[in-house]
């Protein structure tokens, strides 16, 4: 089996990724049989001719930009690629290495996923089965592509156990570091409010320096990057005005839900396909509220808001899954006699979601 209910008898680095490869390695299996099934399926459906997302093969959608970033700078991009956030692209300097530091972060995510759980919650039955699902998830097939997800999972995860451990400056950097690599790295911020609020009165002087550096690290991060952006277009607004513009806006959620519901029906190749995300998103951000700390919850509620609330919900399965709390809450609602069924289920809608991706009727 990929994951037992067995405990190691100490937690360590190396136990860590013992539980991390398995679900890692299975991972890439599923998304090469995934890519013999596309392949059959564009001989069936398209008369053997590609679309665009099949010909970019693991470069598709996102990891376009991200090659074209790495390779040709921003100026040689798309114009819409400015909302990429830099640091996955400059730290692979080509395609080859996007790909390269994609797959590698992804084993290293799944490690400190279940090193978070263990010193935090102290569940190794739980921290096993979240690791696994770092690979697992239906959504987690963008790790084995060209995207910025498994930098961003490592990060974050390693943020929120630099919280737990008051280690604040730590902090500050990771959740710098997460926001360079994507935007929602931003909402890091949120439970380093949470956390460092906790006995800030009896804190001396130096720490409080510290805490409130970790809550700006995210939001200085976001300044730098937008302040860059000025400086090179002349439109910081940029990134975050081509987002919201592929977003459709922000809808109050119950709404969003209640029209979801009729768009199953009405579009259900598109936005009527992520819907019954949406609701198990709400479901595990309320998973979320009753099992979890603090500050994994506020992180859980205010990601399902922001993501669940668009007018365009393309997507939103990947930024749940870039949610660690959500990411472990699903973990936690699929243990006991429910994992064998819920990780074969999910390691099957992976697949599906990866061919669906690259016959070009699913974003991803």
């Amino acid at each position: 089996m990929i994951a037992t209910a067995e405990a190691p008898a100490a937690s360590s680095w190396r136990a860590d990724l013992s539980a991390a490869w398995p679900g890692w390695l299975v991972a890439r299996v599923v998304v090469l049989a995934a890519w013999g099934a596309n392949a059959l399926l564009v001989k069936l459906r398209f008369d053997g001719v590609a679309p665009a997302a099949t010909d970019q093969g693991l470069f598709a959608w996102d990891g376009s930009y991200y090659r074209a970033i790495a390779e040709l700078g921003y100026a040689g991009a798309q114009p819409d690629g400015i909302r990429f956030h830099p640091l996955v692209p400059l730290l692979a300097v080509n395609g080859v290495g996007v790909l390269l530091l994609a797959n590698v972060s992804a084993l290293f995510a799944g490690a400190a996923v279940h090193r978070l759980v263990v010193v935090v919650l102290g569940d190794y039955d739980l921290a096993r089965r979240s690791a696994t699902l770092v690979a697992l998830a239906p959504p987690a097939f963008v790790l084995v592509w060209a995207y910025a997800e498994g930098p961003f999972l490592l990060l974050a995860a390693c943020q929120l156990l630099a919280l737990h451990r008051r280690r604040w400056w730590l902090a500050a950097v990771l959740g710098a570091l997460a926001t360079l690599t994507r935007p929602s790295g931003l909402l890091l911020a949120l439970p380093a409010a949470v956390e460092a609020a906790r006995g800030l009165r009896a804190a001396p002087v130096r720490e409080i320096v510290g805490r409130v550096a970790a809550v700006l690290g995210p939001v200085v991060a976001m300044a730098g990057f937008l302040l860059w952006v000025e400086r090179a277009t002349g439109d910081w607004g940029a990134p975050l005005r081509i987002q919201e513009d592929y977003r459709g806006g922000f809808a109050f959620l119950p709404f969003r839900l209640v029209e979801g519901v009729g768009e199953i029906i009405s579009d259900p190749l598109g936005d009527g396909l992520h819907v019954p995300f949406a609701f198990a998103m709400v479901w595990l951000a309320w998973v979320c509220w009753k099992r979890f700390p603090v500050s994994w919850m506020a992180l859980a509620v205010v990601s399902v808001l922001q993501n669940v609330g668009a007018g365009n919900l393309n997507s939103i399965e990947r930024y749940a899954y870039g949610t660690v709390p959500i990411l472990v809450a699903f973990a936690a609602v699929t243990g006991g006699r429910w994992w064998r069924p819920a990780i074969v289920a999910s390691t099957v809608l992976m697949g599906a979601m990866a061919v669906v991706a690259w016959q070009g009727d699913f974003v991803p």
